[in-house]
């Protein structure tokens, strides 16, 4: 009997790692593996040695399994075509394919009324063996088996073959199955085209196209390439790298679309506000309150910062990629006006903050805020108060000014009791035994003060009298 036997998918199952659960694994080549290292071990091999053996056309091919606890062993062909052969059990051994510890089961055996020939369709194959401490209920994927009958298997390519594998084992313990596969590769006797054709169609135009790592083209390329496997990788600034692994055959053409998807890039937004609690805004979205940080997607936004009383700010920036953009929001108060009145005498001066407004009663319109009116006139004391102006209101002042003391009062302290004293050459009295002299109503400005004893130097010195005043003035003498 001539039968194919191929198990499309390019990875070598690994069998027995230690994982975090032991629910039935497909992996990304649907190949169906126990997460959990088992004690139960299974071997699949074919006759032919090494790493992914070829066989040729015709040639035949012989299969042995065997493992080390009692087990129930079912081997599967997937084919290049997708179709999934069961061979073991099959309608030539007879019987449940039930193998003992330490037991090696080669088939087809001498004799066995079937053979194991390479033919058609040609390429990657695997054989993938199941090995359970249980007897398996696979009516669902092995249909009824006739007497000298190979079947295949109801389900069609490695994908739906792990899948529905997996389903079967998902009640068993967790070391009670395991698996294995072997690889191989089929070629037909005819030898094809050395060479095949790589069509690579890359969107956005100008990407770089490698093989293998090497730089063959920039944007859409063409080229004659060995027949093989490769990988090609397509790769652009600002965009996610594209990569397929593929198969040249001689004298085919293999065409790869590769499509782009660009790359998320951000960066990251700090708006410093006065005053604080004002709303920021990123193209009309609301996006804090105050000083805000915010980590946005690359690109040009307008920024507006807004709060009740101020004129509102905006600003267009741009967001760079793994970037801080900083902008100081400092917004101005709206204007606000108040009437400042002041009630001042005729004549007199009236200023705010030091600048002149006015004489006497005025009255003002003025930005609401803080000021300070002071009100001069000779011979009187200034006026000065501090007012806040708030908008839409009126304040008044009251401007009362104090005439100024024409007369002020000196006090002469000295250390010689009975000296005379004597102010612009007049004698004003003496010094009590107290060491002082008061005189009142003195006129303000300047004076000269004269203090005399016998046997002592006089004293001279000048003094100056302020309206209302009190001055003190000490004057010692030295003895002759």
């Amino acid at each position: 009997m001539n039968l194919k036997l191929l198990l499309a998918g390019a990875l070598t199952l690994v069998s027995g790692a230690a994982f975090a659960q032991s629910n039935p694994r497909v992996t990304p080549q649907a190949v169906i593996v126990n997460p959990v290292e088992t004690a139960l071990k299974v071997n699949v091999a074919i006759d032919k040695g090494g790493n992914n053996p070829l066989y040729i056309e015709g040639e035949k091919q012989r299969i042995s399994v065997n493992v080390n606890q009692d087990a129930y062993v079912y081997v599967f062909n997937i084919q290049a075509n997708g179709d999934v052969a069961v061979l073991l059990p099959n309608g030539f051994s007879g019987g449940t394919p039930f193998l003992r510890a330490g037991e090696t089961r080669t088939f087809p055996t001498p004799n066995a009324g079937y053979e194991l020939t390479i033919g058609a369709p040609y390429g990657q194959e695997k054989i993938l063996a199941l090995a359970s401490k249980t007897q398996l209920n696979l009516g669902q994927i092995i249909p009824q088996i006739g007497n000298n009958q190979i079947v295949n298997a109801t389900v069609q390519g490695q994908d739906g073959l792990a899948r529905a594998l997996a389903v079967v084992v998902t009640p068993l313990p967790a070391q009670g199955w395991v698996t294995d596969v072997a690889d191989f590769q089929t070629r037909s006797r005819v030898v094809a085209p050395a060479t095949g054709t790589l069509v690579v169609n890359v969107n956005p135009n100008g990407a770089n196209v490698s093989l293998d790592g090497v730089l063959i083209g920039r944007g859409d390329t063409r080229r004659v390439v060995p027949a093989g496997q490769y990988t090609v990788r397509v790769s652009l600034g600002g965009f996610q790298d594209f990569q397929q692994a593929i198969t040249v055959q001689g004298g085919q053409t293999v065409t790869v679309n590769a499509n782009l998807n660009a790359v998320a890039v951000n960066g990251t937004l700090q708006v410093n506000v006065s005053p604080n609690g004002a709303n920021v805004s990123i193209d009309g979205v609301l996006i804090g309150r105050g000083d805000t940080t915010r980590v946005l997607p690359a690109g040009q936004y307008t920024l507006r910062v807004s709060a009740a009383g101020y004129q509102d700010f905006q600003q267009a920036v741009t967001i760079r990629n793994g970037q801080t953009t900083q902008v100081n929001a400092n917004l101005q108060q709206i204007q606000v006006n108040g009437t400042l009145q002041v009630f001042a005498p005729e004549g007199s001066s009236v200023s705010l903050d030091g600048v002149l407004i006015g004489r006497g009663n005025t009255s003002r319109v003025v930005p609401a805020g803080q000021y300070t009116v002071r009100v001069s006139l000779n011979g009187f004391q200034d006026f000065q108060q501090v007012v806040t102006v708030q908008n839409g209101q009126t304040v008044t002042v009251q401007a009362n000014l104090q005439p100024v003391a024409r007369e002020g009062t000196l006090i002469v302290r000295s250390n010689i009791a009975g000296a005379r004293v004597f102010i612009n050459g007049n004698e004003v009295g003496v010094i009590n035994s107290n060491g002082s002299l008061t005189v009142q109503g003195l006129p303000i400005g300047s004076h000269e003060l004269v203090l005399i004893a016998p046997g002592f130097r006089a004293s001279v010195q000048n003094f100056s009298i302020n309206g209302g005043q009190t001055t003190t003035v000490t004057a010692n003498l030295n003895r002759l």
